[in-house]
């Protein structure tokens, strides 16, 4: 194959791929799926605190129906979970502050019973966000759901760990993950 038939086919394939991702947009949208993920957060909060509450109290006959319900959103999320890896790696061809949202999507960083950020919660989270290549700061406050300090705090312990390093382009602060940094993230 020369080059020309070669920048034809990738031609042919962005086309395709851009038809595709199109449809599966459009029929998500259509299906309200965009709009019910609040839902979902909410009957997730109702029916966490509701089985807690049941195992507080032993009432074991209701357990079947929190148990069936565990198993009904595990299938779902078999389902998802792949088709989300792949989306999520095709939407770093988009550029840097493109993903932001899935990440900030799992809440706010947890705080500990004294009231600190858990600090290998935030961890996790920098780290899950540089996985995919160099992020800018303001992408990671987004992500990781911190503020502009605790996350310069945080970066500046994983630069001084050697887990990060840091540039600027065009006045941005860039932060990307070393090799022993990525190892660290593949660890996780």
């Amino acid at each position: 194959m020369d080059e020309v038939e070669l920048r034809e086919n990738v031609a042919r394939s962005a086309d395709t791929a851009t038809t595709v991702l199109q449809h599966l947009e459009a029929g998500l949208r259509r299906s309200g799926f965009a709009s019910a993920s609040s839902g979902y957060r909410q009957l997730a909060d109702v029916l966490l605190g509701q089985r807690g509450w049941l195992e507080s109290h032993d009432v074991g006959e209701l357990r079947p129906r929190f148990d069936a319900i565990g198993r009904q959103a595990q299938a779902i999320v078999g389902m998802l979970a792949p088709v989300y890896d792949a989306l999520r790696r095709l939407s770093t061809m988009a550029g840097e502050d493109t993903i932001a949202a899935p990440l900030a999507d799992a809440g706010p960083p947890t705080p500990t019973a004294s009231g600190m950020l858990d600090e290998a919660d935030v961890v996790e989270r920098i780290m899950a966000a540089l996985r995919d290549g160099e992020r800018s700061a303001s992408f990671l406050r987004t992500a990781v759901g911190l503020d502009r300090r605790p996350l310069a705090s945080m970066l500046a312990r994983l630069q001084a760990e050697g887990a990060v390093t840091k540039r600027t382009a065009s006045g941005r602060p860039l932060f990307r993950l070393t090799l022993g940094g990525a190892a660290r993230a593949a660890e996780r």
